[in-house]
């Protein structure tokens, strides 16, 4: 179908050249990805670009005057190169975006929508990692799961105590790490930020 595999979809695709962004204005909900109210109800983290960020000065688009007239359809026309800012940037800490704020202030910010290009998904898989996307019960229920391709941008990490194995029954309560609401990582990324916390991530058979 001359479509890539998502799983080789290149390292930081939202910041290579043919990247696309759609205007959303003051909405932070994405309009082409799967979402709940709760993106617009709670202030749930958010991902914000910096002045300082190649990805910024894209989506801005300042005039003579410097101010940002902020286009509707924003297409990269290079790679964006980061260098030593990409140690500091957020944008730089994520394997993809769904949304991000490119304006805080004024009182009325601004927000990008980006578009991944599309790609395939296959439905067996050797390495499948499961993801659960309804709720997990008290007594491990879980209302919706499926196998996901730990090389793909599937699920937030969810993380439980490393001493989970010497814990009857349900144990500590998991936890969600993630750089904003509703992000989707690849598994390695996901297994790094439970280690960062001090935890592991939550194997299938505690959730």
């Amino acid at each position: 179908d001359g479509y890539p595999m998502c799983s080789h979809l290149p390292f930081k695709h939202f910041l290579k050249e043919g990247a696309v962004y759609r205007l959303l204005g003051s909405r932070k909900s994405p309009e082409l990805q799967a979402t709940d109210t709760l993106w617009e109800t709670i202030d749930h983290p958010h991902l914000e670009l910096d002045t300082s960020s190649p990805l910024y000065n894209k989506l801005c688009s300042p005039n003579s005057n410097g101010d940002c007239t902020f286009p509707g359809y924003v297409k990269l026309d290079e790679n964006l190169v980061y260098g030593s800012l990409a140690d500091s940037l957020a944008e730089y800490e994520v394997d993809t975006i769904r949304s991000v704020r490119v304006q805080s202030s004024p009182a009325i910010p601004v927000y990008y929508e980006y578009v991944r290009p599309p790609c395939v998904f296959q439905n067996f898989l050797s390495n499948g990692r499961k993801a659960i996307t309804g709720q997990v019960h008290g007594d491990r229920i879980v209302d919706r799961s499926y196998c996901a391709d730990q090389e793909t941008e599937s699920a937030a990490a969810t993380c439980c105590d490393s001493s989970w194995e010497q814990v009857v029954g349900l144990g500590p309560d998991a936890t969600i790490e993630c750089h904003y609401y509703a992000e989707r990582m690849k598994y390695s990324s996901a297994s790094q930020l439970c280690s960062e916390a001090g935890r592991d991530i939550c194997p299938a058979s505690r959730v």
